[in-house]
């Protein structure tokens, strides 16, 4: 009676998880989920191995022989866990650098426009200053011209008054 008690319940609980999957829209809670079931499973298996090691080991082995196994297996655990920590810490490292290289990258590409704005800025201003400066240059070039016009209008008039007083 318990086992098919037992197993209604557990083909209920089967059935309660699928119709919550088939349900779940959210796919990171329906992974979730098979990865929890997964674990349950190993679980389950990796604790019925163990029974059956252990039940093994109590019959056939003494009490130093199980105890230098579980000391095995928890240095075994601690190495496993280690290993997970430096995992970790390496990609916590490795994501630190890459932040590092991106603000890197943002500081120069900030410098370039930087740079860029000021040589444009400094070759406007060599224009606007050559472009004043040929102004000026054109400027003194039409007042000369002026200045040598009006000299020649005024030789011309001085030169014509003095035709006029010696014919006349």
């Amino acid at each position: 009676d318990r086992e098919a008690y037992n197993r209604e319940d557990h083909n209920r609980e089967d059935q309660t998880r699928e119709a919550d999957n088939r349900k779940a829209d959210n796919k990171e809670i329906y992974n979730r989920e098979i990865q929890n079931r997964e674990a349950e499973a190993y679980n389950r298996e990796d604790h019925n191995r163990e029974e059956q090691i252990r039940e093994a080991d109590n019959k056939e082995a003494d009490n130093k022989e199980i105890h230098n196994r579980e000391i095995q297996n928890r240095e075994a655990h601690n190495r496993e866990a280690q290993a997970h920590v430096r995992e970790a810490y390496n990609r916590e490292d490795h994501n630190r650098e890459d932040q590092t290289r991106e603000a890197d990258n943002k500081e120069v590409h900030n410098r370039e426009i930087k740079n860029r704005e000021a040589h444009d800025r400094e070759a406007y201003n060599r224009e606007d200053h050559n472009r004043k400066d040929h102004n000026r240059k054109a400027d003194n070039r039409e007042d000369k011209n002026n200045e040598v016009h009006n000299k020649e209008v005024h030789n011309r008039k001085v030169h014509n008054r003095e035709a006029q007083n010696r014919e006349g």
